[in-house]
């Protein structure tokens, strides 16, 4: 079975510290999802917080835990990138992503904080060959089921 190199870059909530809740279903988070999935190998990670990158090297001592995307990008080329940054640093990595031929990009949503780097978003992955897929919400966690059949029941909609 082939396995899929993989870095998530930003490894805060979303990116990782959502799965040390010990109130949330896990996975909650991308790290704890990519290393749940056994055709995937994580091969590095970028966070620019010097103590959540020691907490991510402390979960994952054999992962690699950059301080910068860039610096990422200048040691290894997975794959697919995860993109777990605040919003406003969405389009300049997932630019940086491709233009080092990540095979697949996820985004965080939203994809970008306006139109005109949205759609560069979009014609950066298109040009250099990257599938750029915007994460959505968790319809299927069972929470946000239960909400969803009570509205049902209740006949809101």
């Amino acid at each position: 079975m082939k396995k899929y190199t993989t870095a998530v870059i930003g490894c805060g909530r979303i990116g990782f510290s959502w799965d040390l809740d010990p109130g949330r279903i896990r996975p909650a988070a991308h790290l704890g999802a990519l290393n749940k999935n056994p055709r995937i190998k994580i091969v590095g990670a970028a966070e620019i917080d010097g103590h959540k990158r020691a907490t991510v090297a402390n979960y994952f001592p054999r992962v690699p835990v950059f301080k910068s995307a860039a610096e990422l990008f200048k040691k290894i080329h997975p794959d697919i990138i995860v993109v777990a940054t605040p919003d406003n640093l969405h389009y300049p990595i997932v630019k940086l992503a491709a233009e080092h031929k990540a095979k697949l990009i996820l985004c965080e949503k939203p994809i970008a904080t306006n139109l005109a780097d949205a759609k560069r978003a979009i014609q950066v992955a298109k040009k250099h060959g990257s599938i750029l897929l915007i994460n959505h919400m968790r319809r299927f966690d069972p929470e946000l089921k239960k909400l969803g059949n009570y509205f049902k029941v209740k006949k809101f909609g």
